[in-house]
């Protein structure tokens, strides 16, 4: 329930925009089928866009679902780049950290405009770095 409220978080404010690093290979299947379901489709509704760097064995199939659900994705190579967490950049300074390791199963939500200044940096650096390459 505390991974779903940080999901949920995320769609309170309704941002635009949103951004995201994550690995789809963790995901416990009923958390998994939640977060396609149920989140996803209210993050359509309220028509968030999303830019996402994905790092996982099941990158293709996640990106072939991008214009139904209102995201650009980036693949990265998953033996490269193994992502152990989900990280969300909303809401203008928040940052949410998701854990979907069985053994340390946990959402973190950090509210900070410097932290989340760096890590939207960060992610816009990798994301221009890559994104002629990795398409």
């Amino acid at each position: 329930e505390g991974i779903k409220h940080v999901y949920l978080d995320i769609l309170k404010k309704g941002d635009k925009e949103t951004f995201s690093a994550l690995s789809l290979d963790n995901i416990v299947p009923e958390l998994k089928d939640w977060i396609f379901n149920v989140f996803t489709a209210k993050k359509v509704k309220q028509n968030i866009r999303s830019k996402v760097l994905v790092s996982s064995k099941y990158s293709k199939a996640y990106r072939k679902l991008d214009k139904k659900h209102l995201r650009e994705s980036l693949i990265l190579p998953y033996e490269k780049y193994p992502f152990q967490v989900e990280i969300d950049l909303y809401d203008e300074n928040k940052i949410a950290f998701i854990s979907f390791d069985p053994s340390e199963l946990l959402g973190v939500i950090i509210e900070s405009p410097r932290i989340a200044n760096t890590l939207k940096s960060l992610f816009n650096l990798v994301w221009d770095a890559h994104r002629n390459r990795l398409k």
